[in-house]
């Protein structure tokens, strides 16, 4: 009987090997071109990012001097105007058309590099039909940006309130909504983090490039 059942999950294997391998001859070699180009944009060169690194990389970069500069701005003794001050350099980590760039800071947001990122992997995706991985990939880089979309909209009250304990709050929100954006979120509590029910991120999306680029 297990001689039978290993036969039968050896079968399923090479037929699944032999669907993708057709799948991929049917691309066309112009088309094939095109989709590891924008792919490439997205894991690992694109021309207009600090340095030429891909969009991807960019975004996570980004996603660290955000939370440098939130973690600071959490500090118990800050007041409300170096708070801000935090929060703006934050804030332009976040979309470099907001907040202030402090020295040796790029004007290239993580809002900017997810929404370029989701347009390389949606590139791709729609010449590589039926590879899960760029499906995998294009929501995970969807849902953090949502979750960016929230923290800017965060920044830009704490910029804006009389309050210190508002601002302290809104910085909270902040902190929250980033995380979520870059290691994810079980949404429903399942232990699982699922990126067809929107609750990947950017780490997840880092995972898959992995798989695409054949990195370990």
């Amino acid at each position: 009987m297990r001689l039978i059942v290993a036969a039968i999950v050896g079968l399923l294997a090479s037929a699944t090997a032999c669907h993708a391998a057709e799948q991929e001859a049917t691309i066309s070699v112009p088309d094939r071109v095109q989709a590891e180009s924008a792919l490439a944009t997205v894991l690992t060169s694109a021309p207009d990012t600090p340095q030429g690194k891909g969009y991807l990389s960019v975004a996570l970069d980004e996603a660290e001097t955000v939370q440098r500069r939130l973690d600071a701005a959490s500090a118990p003794n800050q007041g409300k105007e170096s708070l801000r001050r935090e929060v703006a350099v934050a804030l332009h980590g976040l979309d470099s058309g907001f907040g202030v760039a402090e020295p040796g800071q790029t004007d290239f947001g993580l809002r900017q590099a997810l929404s370029r990122a989701i347009a390389g992997a949606r590139a791709s995706a729609a010449m590589r039909k039926g590879d899960t991985r760029l499906s995998q990939m294009v929501a995970a880089l969807e849902a953090a940006q949502s979750r960016v979309n929230e923290a800017v909209d965060f920044g830009r009250a704490v910029m804006v309130t009389p309050s210190t304990e508002v601002a302290r709050q809104g910085v909270r929100a902040m902190r929250m909504a980033l995380d979520r954006a870059v290691q994810g979120w079980d949404r429903d509590g399942t232990r699982v983090i699922d990126w067809r029910r929107g609750e990947a991120g950017l780490k997840q999306a880092e995972s898959v490039a992995r798989t695409l680029s054949g990195s370990p």
